[in-house]
């Protein structure tokens, strides 16, 4: 569980250049020709092995770009957060609009979420997180179009980050209508146990044949379904009900070290499963979500 905005007001450590080495057969270790090994300033650790040509973004030049982003949006900057020992690094920024109140009638903190991955896993990156206030529940995506490549230069024009924030507005806004329209779309009991079973793998088949869950399993199966009825008994027997059932579990019940709005990790990929069964649930009655 991760509802605490654990925010650090800046990223104190920088990422330096070193050179790597490898243990040669005699046993001598010997320095990777053509190869830098990126490590952290304050504790040496080693966050990525790659070639010299590589082109890092350090987190100067990071809160550099996100102070742009805030003076381009308007949107305060709330803080910085690491994931996954530093391998990759958060700006929270906090937007002036909430499509979710102004759609759902549910009034969340939304923010814009700038990112950059010290291990060459993303290029810079956008995306947007929800934290629900009646609930405490969290939903975060990466959003596909907001990514811009590491540059040598390091010079991102001011009419890119607008780009980012108008896009970023209106992904928002395209996932608040469909949150709507999952809200009128009703489902049953059935549907509940069904979704429960398919988000932790468990084999209905089995079931019926008289299998026995294991415990562990029984457990999340119990819990998820605690998440579900309550939300479902809170916002309606719905789609969008079901939904916020998973986050619920998600952020509440679920163990977890991931960001702040479940914008990386375990508890994304999760949330993501589930929005990816209720578009399956909705496509088996007709209708289409996206």
């Amino acid at each position: 569980m991760n509802t605490l905005k654990q925010f650090a007001d800046g990223l104190t450590w920088e990422v330096n250049r070193s050179t790597p080495y490898t243990k040669s057969v005699s046993g001598l270790y010997l320095p990777e020709d053509g190869y830098t090994a990126l490590k952290r300033s304050d504790n040496n650790e080693t966050l990525y092995i790659t070639r010299k040509t590589y082109t890092e973004t350090k987190n100067s030049t990071f809160m550099e770009y996100t102070h742009r982003l805030s003076e381009a949006s308007g949107f305060a900057i709330e803080g910085y957060a690491e994931f996954d020992g530093g391998k990759k690094v958060l700006a929270y920024l906090r937007s002036t609009e909430d499509f979710m109140h102004k759609h759902l009638g549910l009034k969340t903190e939304n923010y814009f979420v700038w990112g950059n991955s010290h291990d060459g896993s993303t290029p810079l990156f956008g995306g947007g997180v929800d934290f629900i206030l009646r609930c405490s529940n969290q939903y975060g995506r990466i959003m596909k179009g907001l990514k811009i490549r590491h540059t040598k230069n390091h010079d991102i024009r001011v009419e890119e980050f607008i780009r980012l924030i108008a896009s970023f507005k209106v992904e928002k806004e395209a996932e608040a209508l469909m949150f709507q329209k999952m809200a009128t779309i009703k489902i049953d009991s059935k549907i509940l146990d069904s979704l429960a079973n398919r988000l932790l793998k468990i084999d209905e088949t089995k079931m019926k044949e008289g299998d026995i869950l294991h415990p562990v399993t029984g457990r999340n199966k119990e819990a998820l379904m605690n998440s579900l009825i309550k939300e479902t008994s809170d916002l309606g027997m719905t789609l969008f009900g079901a939904f916020n059932g998973v986050t619920h579990y998600s952020t509440h019940s679920k163990k977890s070290t991931d960001t702040y709005g479940n914008l990386l990790g375990g508890n994304m990929k999760f949330n993501e499963q589930g929005l990816a069964i209720c578009n399956d649930i909705a496509k088996e009655k007709g209708l289409v979500l996206v």
